[in-house]
């Protein structure tokens, strides 16, 4: 795809615009030339292997071509599979699509004061800005120029396929459109022990700089809070976020409400992180196979023992290329497909496809 800006917006010097496009894009293969009134961006997704890292990604794509349809690596990004009970994605990105087919079928625009718990799993936050701005009635994405209505799925996988929702970035629209989302944030490495307790999420407007010159975007800000009765707690200044890596805690005396869980894969494992200096880039959270499949089936047991399991309405799975090794992807999948098997069979899951 190609986009025209005005000169102005970007960088005369080459270093420098490209560092700025890079940021601006993160996911997505970014080029600018010259025009006579500008730049001209070419915009793409990575084709090679080296761009996700993980040495096995070849076999990794052959096991999902396998068992739910072909896919090489520039189809990565568009990668998603839903059967009953759950949804499973290649990217992270495809969660909000998942949510999205469930505010269709399940909640009107007129209920939005619902509260909702997000159970977060994940060795990241996602809280990043997506490339959407405020378009008055609806979003709209900056990329493509159509509209964005999470009541629409067909809108958000259009946003997700152009890359204006991205990995990291799926959240701000979720936690923007309702007023009180509680989430619980699973995680297993130094970010959860450095950043452990409780927060609060604001929403905010962030002035879109490229490609809607002065639109708004959805951003968010995570702030610590000190005091656990703080009214930031109860929606009265933030969406209430608790960091911990306490099953227990993650799940205990939660709110009245639907729940949403979504699991990044790579809170069982993250060995590359997506950092294509890995082997060399300090110790690694590369727990073995052993270790993810306890942890697979005491994450299950806990959300069972604390009567959670009835109440999830809605359940997506990411593998996450580049940061949750793909020779643990068919067990690990297998694992997390059994329990959902058998809580459906029990009558403890949803069975929403």
């Amino acid at each position: 795809m190609e986009i025209s800006v005005d000169r102005e917006l970007l960088p005369e010097n080459e270093h420098d615009r490209n560092e700025f496009l890079k940021k601006y894009f993160c996911e997505l293969t970014v080029s600018a030339k010259e025009a006579p009134k500008g730049w001209v961006l070419s915009l793409g997704r990575p084709t090679s292997t080296e761009f996700y890292i993980d040495p096995g990604i070849v076999s990794g794509l052959d096991w999902w071509s396998k068992n739910y349809g072909k896919v090489d690596v520039a189809g990565i990004p568009f990668a998603h599979h839903r059967r009953p009970g759950m949804q499973l994605s290649l990217n992270d990105s495809w969660t909000i699509y998942s949510w999205s087919r469930w505010l269709k079928q399940s909640i009107t625009h007129d209920m939005k004061s619902q509260a909702i718990t997000l159970l977060h799993v994940d060795d990241h936050d996602d809280l990043m800005t997506p490339r959407i701005v405020n378009g008055g009635e609806a979003w709209v994405d900056s990329i493509s120029g159509l509209a964005l209505d999470l009541w629409l799925p067909e809108t958000v996988a259009s946003a997700v396929r152009s890359g204006a929702i991205g990995i990291g970035s799926f959240m701000s629209p979720l936690l923007h459109l309702f007023p009180s989302v509680n989430v619980r944030h699973l995680c297993s490495t130094e970010y959860s022990k450095d950043r452990q307790g409780a927060y609060s999420v604001r929403t905010l407007q962030k002035t879109d700089e490229l490609l809607a010159p002065g639109g708004l975007r959805p951003a968010l800000k995570l702030e610590r809070v000190d005091n656990a009765s703080d009214s930031s707690l109860d929606g009265g200044q933030g969406h209430p976020y608790i960091v911990t890596d306490d099953l227990i805690r993650w799940v205990a005396d939660l709110p009245e409400g639907p729940i949403l869980i979504h699991i990044d894969m790579d809170y069982f494992n993250n060995r590359f992180n997506g950092d294509s200096n890995w082997v060399d880039d300090g110790p690694k959270y590369d727990p073995p196979l052993k270790d993810v499949l306890r942890r697979i089936d005491q994450l299950f047991y806990s959300l069972e023992s604390e009567g959670v399991a009835e109440r999830v309405i809605d359940f997506a799975v990411a593998l996450s290329p580049g940061f949750f090794p793909t020779d643990l992807w068919a067990p690990s999948i297998e694992m997390i497909q059994n329990h959902v098997n058998r809580l459906i069979t029990a009558k403890r899951w949803t069975t929403r496809g």
